[in-house]
């Protein structure tokens, strides 16, 4: 069987925004939050993780059991979708985003970085909002950054990182928690260089899990149903503002 990545790809970008209510009836969306958690325990705790590969083997064991269950049921086009997937050539992408840098000074915007995973383009979207739209005191910068994700079924969406002109405190605890002391005198410095000791990678990747789970959730209601390009950071910083360390982001805890 195909590997957990490439099962989580299928399922959040192929099936559950086209049928959000598929995905609601076969408990896809519960499986994709497994997934989620299990990655989340796996960057923190590594091979050390209790029952690793136990847990492994469960997560595919249910991925055969949603799909047979699609196949039982006869639901053709999610099947078709499915068989489509797995035969693809590498060469035919599933999904794209494009990070844009915006210059709210002059209005300009100019494309930052590019790619076909889009967690990929949500850890460059939180890494470069909490490096350079906000000041040391929290206040919003003239650079920006927005990403837009082109799905599978070419719908097309836009994601940012909510920052208000003033006070954006928990953008600064984020800040905190995922750079170094060191780093955060760069920027107060304007030397932006970032070095691999700076930056701790394994909590942006669980904003960027947390971030992408908010997205799922969101799919369900269908497309167009967002109440602005940057709801799913509104409803992750709410989370920021009342925990008190990173070990508490947590999907639990939304």
């Amino acid at each position: 069987m195909a590997n957990l990545r490439e099962i989580s790809d299928l399922f959040s970008n192929k099936i559950c925004p086209k049928y959000p209510q598929v995905a609601e009836k076969y408990g896809i969306f519960r499986f994709l939050e497994k997934v989620d958690q299990a990655a989340a325990e796996t960057g923190r705790l590594g091979d050390q993780m209790p029952n690793l590969e136990a847990r492994i083997a469960e997560l595919h064991s249910e991925a055969s059991q949603i799909l047979q269950a699609l196949a039982d049921n006869n639901e053709t086009e999610v099947i078709t979708i499915v068989r489509e997937y797995f035969g693809m050539k590498a060469s035919q992408p599933d999904s794209s985003w494009v990070l844009w840098y915006l210059d709210t000074f002059d209005s300009g915007a100019d494309e930052e970085a590019k790619g076909k995973d889009i967690t990929d383009g949500l850890y460059q979207l939180w890494d470069k909002t909490l490096r350079e739209s906000i000041d040391d005191s929290g206040n919003q910068t003239f650079t920006m950054f927005r990403l837009v994700w082109k799905a599978v079924d070419s719908s097309q969406h836009i994601i940012e990182v909510q920052v208000k002109p003033r006070d954006n405190q928990n953008l600064v605890k984020l800040r905190q928690w995922v750079y170094s002391k060191n780093f955060i005198q760069k920027l107060v410095d304007k030397k932006r260089t970032l070095t691999k000791n700076d930056a701790d990678k394994k909590i942006l990747q669980r904003i960027v899990q947390l971030h992408m789970h908010l997205v799922r959730q969101n799919s369900r209601t269908g497309p167009g149903q967002r109440k602005n390009d940057f709801e799913e950071s509104e409803q992750l910083l709410a989370l920021v503002e009342k925990i008190s360390g990173p070990d508490q982001l947590k999907i639990d805890n939304l």
